[in-house]
């Protein structure tokens, strides 16, 4: 409810009515009315007709409205009554124009400035934002994309937090996004008759906003236009991270080669390609051992690294090295070895030489004692994951062949609590919703969208739009379309 205009005493009132078109002005300036240069329309209106976000206004004129006075298509438009605001939109099309025996008319439609590609096509991808961080917050954040800052802000203030690490919205138009956010507020965004951001309290059962005499309400007519919700499900986010295990199975491959060369041969292994796979009780299983071959060459051990790796190491037995080493020294010293001559005549024995030939059996030994070996790791693949919860509010007391069922989904829900909270509140104003309640009413600036009414009667109208007749010479009324509550 508006708290800077006020209503009328009557329908019976004449109203003064000033329609201006700004050419070149601005939403900041136009919201705060210290916008100049406008163009008076309200002489030449032969008609004029406006709900919460579309202005009609059709226009009868001899030559003023020619050259720079013209409406076009991207101007701001403002209606003032009696000196209080009652839409602010821009100019969306020029059409039905018309000229006949000097008179001319045109017809203006102009739409609430939430009814722009930038709010409604136009994707957009917010910042990252961490636990805590106050929706409020990212609200503003989105606004200001839009160049909506300040005084065109209207917000409510709430303790609503995100409670999981990097919130983003991606993707998305800018309309759906605050849609999002608000959803878990249990309100929906909308742009006051100003042009200021405002949004629209889903609560039915709160106090009433704006309470009416029997003397301010014309007529009353309720009709029911669709079949109403009867279960509403929303799915949510668990907060605490749960750990989701898989079977065990392999997650790497390793193959090792171990010899005389190198003492040791160590290789790290990760459970997938990003090295972001975790797992655990991993192990290794030996398909084809360094040790297969003509002598146990190496020792074969597994190390678990952390959630993500592990690392083989095969250790070259201290023999290895040691016997090709000394081969080849005894090869080397085998050189200064002269060979042993008879003194009584015979072959010569070359004892170097057999020195040599036992040194290179043992290093032609070590050489064939290279080992390959191929190593599988086996393990339980596993996740931290936020578990997607269900809360379902449902209306025990529909008949199944009327049953109609909604699901949403949200990353906002900040508990189970508010999760049951919110299914409810929301079943509860879905249900309503399709109880068509229209009410026309002496005319009252205060009401806008999302306010709940009080009649005489003791019914109650949440009010979804209205419609205001500023024609001259039409009574100061207000159509009220809602439903009862």
């Amino acid at each position: 409810m508006r708290d800077d205009v006020s209503a009328y005493a009557s329908k019976d009132v004449a109203r003064n009515v000033s329609i201006k078109v700004f050419a070149s002005s601005t939403w900041a300036a136009l919201v705060s009315e210290t916008a100049t240069g406008g163009f008076e329309l309200g002489p030449f209106a032969a008609s004029c007709r406006h709900s919460s976000s579309e202005l009609a206004v059709n226009l009868t004129f001899s030559n003023e409205l020619y050259g720079a006075n013209q409406p076009k298509p991207g101007d701001l438009v403002s209606v003032v009554v009696d000196g209080m605001v009652s839409f602010n939109g821009q100019i969306e099309s020029v059409s039905d124009y018309r000229e006949q025996r000097g008179n001319r008319s045109m017809s203006i439609t102009a739409r609430s400035r939430d009814a722009t590609p930038n709010w409604r096509d136009l994707r957009w991808t917010t910042e990252i934002y961490p636990p805590g961080s106050d929706v409020m917050q990212i609200v503003r954040d989105v606004l200001r994309g839009l160049g909506m800052t300040g005084t065109q802000v209207r917000l409510p203030n709430t303790s609503v937090r995100t409670v999981h690490s990097g919130v983003q919205l991606a993707d998305m138009d800018a309309w759906r996004m605050l849609e999002a956010l608000f959803f878990p507020l249990l309100a929906y965004p909308t742009i006051d008759a100003v042009g200021r951001f405002h949004f629209m309290d889903r609560d039915v059962t709160r106090e009433a906003d704006v309470e009416l005499g029997s003397d301010r309400v014309v007529s009353i007519q309720g009709s029911r236009s669709k079949a109403p919700i009867t279960a509403m499900r929303i799915k949510w986010l668990d907060p605490s991270m749960t750990k989701s295990i898989q079977q065990s199975q392999k997650l790497a491959t390793v193959s090792l080669t171990a010899g005389f060369f190198q003492q040791h041969q160590k290789q790290r292994t990760y459970w997938s390609d990003d090295r972001r796979q975790r797992a655990q009780n991993t192990y290794m299983e030996i398909i084809q051992s360094v040790n297969s071959g003509l002598l146990p060459v190496g020792d074969e051990d597994y190390e678990i690294i952390d959630d993500w790796h592990g690392k083989v190491t095969v250790t070259t037995k201290a023999w290895v090295p040691t016997l090709a080493t000394a081969a080849i020294v005894a090869k080397l010293a085998a050189h200064k070895i002269p060979d042993y001559a008879p003194p009584f005549g015979g072959p010569t024995i070359p004892i170097g030489r057999i020195v040599e030939g036992t040194a290179d059996v043992f290093l032609f030994l070590t050489m064939m004692s290279i080992g390959s070996g191929v190593y599988d790791i086996y393990g339980e693949p596993f996740e931290w994951i936020h578990q997607i919860n269900t809360t379902e509010a449902y209306n025990d007391a529909s008949p199944d062949w009327i049953r109609n069922e909604v699901e949403i989904e949200s990353d906002l829900i900040v508990s189970s609590e508010h999760a049951q909270s919110l299914a409810a509140s929301e079943l509860l104003y879905r249900s309503y919703e399709p109880q068509s309640w229209n009410a026309t009413i002496v005319d009252d600036l205060r009401i806008e969208k999302g306010d709940i009414v009080a009649l005489a009667d003791g019914s109650r109208l949440y009010v979804t739009d209205y419609n205001r007749d500023l024609s001259r010479g039409a009574p100061a009324v207000l159509a009220l379309q809602g439903f009862r509550v």
